[in-house]
């Protein structure tokens, strides 16, 4: 189950399009509430898919993309093995990663093409990148985003290494 979830995800992101029929592309008075969109959405997983989709990249940015890689992996564990060891801390590990990686995903400017209004990291990544760099440029403040976002970006690989079981 958590293999498939994982697939379907990672299908949903995928074929994400900015142009789908969205939450975040609709105006707040203006939620259809159990009507389906006027324009159907591009997404190979329909609706669930570009929701969902949209939902991830806005909030966690291309990080997305690792956030289901352990659940892929703990799922082989328990097809293999029938449990995933330590389940309790790969699951902290894995809530670092992705916080992480996404503040230092948030340190890479964004190309002008980019069709989010947050940077590479979504909403999260540009507040933890916002918060360390705060924090670092009291320490050196010329180059204290770039090592705000080198920091983050270790930690959260090693996290997320730590949360596959390689750690």
């Amino acid at each position: 189950l958590l293999v498939a979830l994982s697939l379907l995800v990672w299908g949903s992101l995928l074929t994400w399009s900015h142009t789908d029929p969205t939450l975040s592309q609709m105006p707040l008075g203006q939620l259809p509430m159990g009507q389906a969109p006027a324009v159907a959405p591009s997404n190979a997983f329909g609706t669930l898919g570009a929701g969902t989709s949209d939902l991830m990249l806005h909030g966690l940015g291309f990080v997305s993309v690792f956030a289901m890689l352990p659940f892929c992996f703990w799922g082989v564990s328990m097809m293999l093995w029938q449990r995933v060891s330590r389940w309790r801390s790969k699951l902290v590990l894995w809530l670092i990663s992705i916080v992480a990686l996404s503040g230092a995903l948030a340190a890479v400017p964004t190309v002008s093409a980019w069709p989010l209004r947050h940077g590479f990291g979504g909403f999260t990544g540009d507040f933890v990148y916002a918060l360390a760099a705060q924090c670092l440029n009291a320490i050196n403040a010329v180059h204290g985003g770039t090592a705000a976002g080198l920091f983050l970006f270790a930690g959260g690989t090693a996290a997320l290494l730590g949360s596959l079981g390689a750690g």
